[in-house]
């Protein structure tokens, strides 16, 4: 009961801080990139507008989902993220740490298998390391994620791997300046920042964007701050 109390008192007191995007303020597009992720059959959309409003929009074989985010509501520094597939990262580890035992074994003579069995084993089990390794780093997923300022959750992924490596380069150079510039806005560090973001995070929630679990975990950290 204490926590929701001081919920309300917080969204009473978002002051002259609003990070409601606005829908017929979406003019001039600022940036824009298009992703596509053919390995996961991934498509994104991303869309800065007026330098301040960012629109995602993600889709594939099970969902789809599109939102718009106040820049001023993200941290400016990303964090990169590397997913891979771990089935085939432990059997590339275990194919190839069994090609050698056995190649280990058999050039100091503590091998009684004929030689055609040894050889055999060890070619196939490197063959195995080399196509699973080689498959895993096809599939990994590359990518830098933007968190919410002070909820500190994961919203935004913007993959690394994209066919125009210049224009997901400049796309992020553009995105990170646009937050730097609110960042530097005393408005958007104090109190009523904390109020308008968890005000955010509710309408994220409500529309599906972020989970209960993240939501409950953004509110903790900005009530920490409060």
């Amino acid at each position: 009961m204490k926590n929701e109390a001081v919920e309300e008192e917080i969204t009473l007191d978002s002051g002259e801080v609003d990070l409601a995007p606005d829908e017929s303020a979406l003019r001039k597009i600022t940036a824009e990139l298009s992703q596509h992720h053919n390995r996961r059959n991934i498509k994104k959309l991303f869309r800065i507008y007026d330098k301040k409003i960012l629109g995602v929009g993600e889709k594939n074989d099970k969902r789809k989902k599109t939102y718009l985010v106040h820049l001023a509501l993200l941290t400016e520094r990303p964090v990169r993220s590397f997913n891979i597939n771990k089935n085939l990262f432990y059997l590339s580890f275990f194919s190839g740490l069994i090609s050698c035992l056995a190649l280990l074994l058999k050039i100091y003579g503590l091998e009684s298998l004929p030689e055609i069995y040894t050889y055999t084993a060890i070619f196939l089990f490197a063959a195995i390391a080399i196509f699973s390794f080689y498959k895993m780093m096809k599939g990994m997923r590359n990518s830098v994620i933007f968190s919410t300022a002070h909820g500190r959750i994961p919203l935004v992924e913007i993959l690394s791997k994209n066919p125009d490596r210049k224009q997901y380069k400049e796309f992020i150079t553009v995105m990170k300046q646009c937050i730097s510039r609110f960042r530097k806005d005393e408005r958007y560090s104090g109190q009523g920042a904390l109020s308008a973001e968890l005000n955010e995070h509710r309408r994220l929630h409500e529309h599906g964007v972020i989970s209960s679990k993240e939501y409950k975990l953004a509110k903790k950290n900005i009530l920490g701050k409060h």
